[in-house]
């Protein structure tokens, strides 16, 4: 299991990264539960195909379980896993913030316009 290896398979771009973070973050406040791709699209507020996507390469690279009977994943609490996520969500969090801190200091110098 390596939320590193899903990342590497996934675009690095902000809104993905976002993306995954709220998957992420929604599963881990709902372990051992299944949901399916809707259900977790529903509740991340993302496209099914875009929540689709990112689900399928949590579940090949072992960070999700998939049950391809009734086409709902679901994330069993690992320790490991659970540091690795902690990090990528800080990361996340953080660099959100410096953005955010860049656009005001841009606004506050030259104006909204």
């Amino acid at each position: 299991m390596s939320l590193k290896r899903a990342l590497e398979s996934l675009p690095a771009d902000r809104e993905t990264s976002s993306t995954v973070r709220d998957i992420l973050t929604m599963f881990r406040r709902h372990p051992d539960a299944w949901m399916s791709c809707r259900h977790v699209a529903n509740i991340v507020d993302r496209s099914v195909e875009t929540s689709r996507g990112i689900l399928a390469v949590l579940a090949e690279s072992g960070v999700l379980d998939f049950d391809s009977a009734e086409s709902k994943y679901r994330y069993e609490q690992d320790t490991l896993l659970n540091i690795e996520i902690d990090r990528f969500v800080r990361r996340v969090d953080s660099h959100a913030g410096a953005v955010q801190s860049n656009v005001e200091r841009f606004r506050q110098r030259y104006g909204s316009r």
